[in-house]
Order: structure tokens, then sequence, then C-alpha cells
């Protein structure tokens, strides 16, 4: 699976809150830093914390930057109480599989990352 998609999928997993989909992405000693500074480690730990997760709408409204084996994204997330946050992510990848993704709230990102169209996805 090429790092682009391993990315989407990750992104898919997360707004469609489905945490065996997200746990299946990672490596067992996976960990994700989340953007209010919650660190969640392994299989179980990410699976448990994407099933609860807020719903929300989310728009990737970057490209989807990866050298090596580092992914980078910037999306915002709409959520039902209308607040609306830009998110940066920074992948690990190693082996097809997530290793680390940390994120950050963010103001702005290079002009150059902008997609032409965003991809937009959304909880149920």
């Amino acid at each position: 699976m090429s790092t682009e998609s391993i990315v989407i999928r990750y992104f898919e997993a997360l707004c469609g809150q489905d945490g065996a989909a997200m746990r299946a992405l990672f490596a067992e000693d996976g960990v994700i830093d989340d953007y209010v500074g919650r660190h969640h480690v392994g299989g179980a730990a990410i699976e448990a914390f994407i099933n609860q997760v807020v719903k929300r709408k989310l728009r990737i409204v970057s490209e989807i930057v990866h050298e090596g084996q580092r992914a980078t994204a910037v999306a915002e997330i709409a959520y039902a109480d209308g607040r609306v946050t830009l998110v940066r992510w920074i992948f690990q990848i190693a082996d097809g599989k997530i290793a680390h993704v940390g994120n950050t709230a963010v103001k702005q990102f290079p002009e150059a990352w902008k997609r032409s169209a965003a991809l937009e996805m959304q909880s149920a």
C-alpha cells in the first residue's frame, strides 16, 4: 500500500470511528500523540481511542507530502458544535504500517501544499 493510501485510510478510519480499521494500519507498538496532548500506545489503546472520538467532518486541505518514511497532511476538522480547527498530522511509516502519528493545531500551512480540491470525509 502506498504512503498516500495509508494516510487516506487513516483519515477514513478516524472519521468512521472505526477502531479496528485504524488498529490494522498501525504497527502493534504504534503510537498516536493527539493534539490535546494525549499519548496512545499499542493496538488496543489506539482502537479504544478511535472508537470514542467525537463525530466530525474532515477536509484534507493540503497535499499529502511524503518523503521516505515520513508524511504530512493538513486538514480542517469541523465539529458538530460548529468549531473548526486546522490540524497538521505528521506520520512515521515503516514496513507499510504507521509507527507514529502526531498532530497539532496550526494557524496556517505553506501555500505550496494546498490541494486543488479538498478531500472530504464525515462521521456517520
